[in-house]
């Protein structure tokens, strides 16, 4: 027997890992609470991060993090609407948990960040090094970089690590279901 069939869920969260990062390159729709929303790309986190615009649970908030992702072209008007009634039939905590679990599938593959034991004032932001590593490892004008689905450029960024550095270590989000499962076994172990 191997792993995946010995741990409970892993599989299944192995197999749902790769039909997002597949998703990813075919933009099928997306949705928050029911109200459309595009992939969330390296432009939109920079617009969003200028606006302070965070994950709070109130309608205000919600609402202008919904209207920055959702696709070109729609209606303010038409866009509040459906907020408020996203916010009527699911209560405002729920569209709050909603997007936060969306924005969590958006940064899946991000690499890892530093514990924050060491502090680094940084001299660029991270939407210029986003734009620089993908210009300059493909070619791409930086409009192009910008427009990518965050789950796009992190996927990349991965491929283009592996390739420059063979012994790179990665992590999954299927990871956790591992731990977990470890974590349970050793203390059965001990007991």
């Amino acid at each position: 027997m191997n792993l995946p069939d010995c741990i409970p869920g892993y599989r299944e969260a192995v197999e749902a890992e790769a039909r997002t990062r597949e998703a990813a390159f075919i933009r099928v729709p997306e949705f928050v609470a029911g109200i459309r929303v595009d992939p969330l790309t390296v432009r939109h986190t920079a617009l969003l991060s200028q606006l302070g615009a965070e994950i709070e649970p109130n309608a205000e908030t919600l609402e202008l993090y919904l209207w920055v992702v959702s696709p070109a072209g729609t209606s303010r008007v038409a866009h509040q609407l459906r907020c408020a009634w996203a916010f009527f039939r699911h209560g405002v905590d729920a569209v709050a948990e909603s997007l936060e679990a969306w924005v969590s599938e958006q940064f899946a593959d991000a690499p890892g960040q530093s514990d924050g034991s060491v502090f680094r004032v940084d001299n660029t932001s991270w939407v210029s090094r986003q734009c620089d590593l993908l210009a300059s490892e493909y070619g791409w004008e930086i409009d192009t970089v910008l427009e990518l689905p965050l789950r796009v450029t992190f996927q990349l960024e991965r491929e283009i690590r592996r390739r420059h550095d063979g012994k790179a270590v990665f992590f999954n989000p299927s990871d956790k279901v591992r731990a977990r499962w470890l974590e349970k076994e050793n203390k059965n172990a001990r007991n």
